[in-house]
């Protein structure tokens, strides 16, 4: 018999420094692969923040998982010659809820991997349906983290990537030891072949021998088929992984892309408002400097008015009633007292007024009863007094406009 020691390994060997090293702690006979990998001690730390994450699908991805394998008849088969559901599911649940917990690829790690990847072996468990199990995980925790961090892809990506990277070396570590195994009981088979032919006495004793290394030989051959096969299959479902990485990968660039372009629309939705916002302003002053215009003009018309009513006094010589002056408009009020000499016509009439214009109103009051009726009267009126009563009604109509 082959001794397992001597066949696994001959010692551990030092690793190829070929580019930077990972600076993780870990099993000098790893070191390479994760140096191959680019796995590094961050990717680590990014891998166990999701350990919250992973724990909220694991369950769910364990159920889904043998909910699948029962559906095999094959898987069904192995699972009830070595085991039971409810045994493989904790066990399961504690093998992704510990490599999200890593802390560092030591050699009590990778030993414990080793000896998965053996027992699978010894079950005939094929390694196509191993890998599949992590397509389950896939399917549950790559949308949960998209959904979480839809609006940080570089974040995304770098998550995504430190996930791959830690799962593919694990794989790694389980396959080896699978192949190791395998091919140690496929020689381990012919080692006892050997020693039974070498041990066989007389003829009868070589034709049964001969018959049971056909038997074996068979067994070989169906082994080795079977270990072709799966490593056809571990090929195949790598690359399926690697597509789906880039496919998500492209989603993340596109999603990128859509906020950029929104936060780009939003910045020019800003620009409009602030130059409508400036126009509005523009408007509302020029609209001031129009009502300062429209005053300006009324003040100009204003005064228009009482340089006519000032002319028509001045060139007819007559007397206003103070039932005329009391018609005129309030902002024609100030006009006889800016007039007053010459509405007077003598020193006298004004000091008697006291130069004050209430009592000049109070005056004309007085002293214009016996003159009022002469002029309302048009018989009683004189040619001059008839005109200036004519462009006295016009002024008036006209300026209570």
């Amino acid at each position: 018999m082959i001794d397992r020691a001597k066949w696994r390994g001959k010692g551990p060997q030092e690793p190829t420094r070929t580019g930077k090293k990972s600076e993780i702690q870990s099993s000098p006979e790893v070191t390479d692969q994760l140096t191959f990998l680019h796995l590094s001690a961050r990717d680590l730390e990014t891998v166990r923040a999701l350990k919250s994450d992973i724990k909220a699908v694991v369950h769910e991805v364990a159920a889904e998982h043998y909910d699948r394998i029962e559906e095999i008849p094959e898987l069904q088969a192995i699972m009830d010659r070595h085991s039971n559901r409810e045994q493989l599911t904790r066990t399961f649940v504690h093998y992704f809820t510990n490599l999200f917990s890593i802390e560092d690829f030591d050699d009590n790690f990778v030993n414990t991997r080793r000896a998965i990847g053996r027992i699978h072996s010894q079950v005939h468990l094929p390694a196509k349906w191993y890998i599949a199990s992590y397509i389950r995980l896939y399917e549950h925790l790559i949308p949960r983290l998209v959904h979480s961090h839809s609006r940080k892809p570089d974040q995304l990506a770098d998550i995504l990537l430190s996930v791959l990277k830690v799962i593919s070396f694990d794989m790694q570590l389980i396959l080896e030891a699978y192949e190791e195994e395998t091919e140690f009981r496929f020689i381990d088979h012919i080692s006892g072949i050997m020693e039974s032919i070498l041990k066989i006495d007389g003829t009868a004793n070589i034709l049964e021998a001969s018959a049971t290394s056909k038997n074996h030989a068979e067994g070989i051959s169906a082994a080795a088929e079977q270990l072709t096969a799966s490593i056809r299959e571990v090929a195949q479902q790598a690359s399926r992984v690697a597509d789906y990485s880039d496919q998500v990968i492209h989603h993340v660039e596109s999603g990128r892309r859509v906020i950029q372009e929104s936060l780009q629309g939003m910045t020019d939705l800003g620009e409009s408002f602030k130059a409508a916002r400036e126009k509005i302003v523009g408007l509302s002053n020029a609209a001031e400097d129009i009502s300062h215009i429209a005053s300006l003009i009324r003040k100009i018309a204003d005064q228009t008015n009482l340089l006519a009513l000032n002319a028509a006094i001045e060139g007819l010589g007559l007397e206003i009633t103070v039932g005329d002056l009391r018609s005129l408009p309030p902002r024609c009020a100030p006009w006889p007292i800016r007039r007053r000499s010459r509405f007077i016509g003598s020193r006298g009439l004004w000091n008697k007024c006291n130069g004050k214009p209430g009592s000049f109103g109070s005056w004309l009051t007085r002293s214009s009863t016996t003159s009022a009726s002469g002029w309302r009267n048009p018989g009683m009126r004189s040619g001059p007094s008839r005109r200036l009563s004519a462009r006295w009604d016009t002024w008036r109509s006209f300026s209570m406009k």
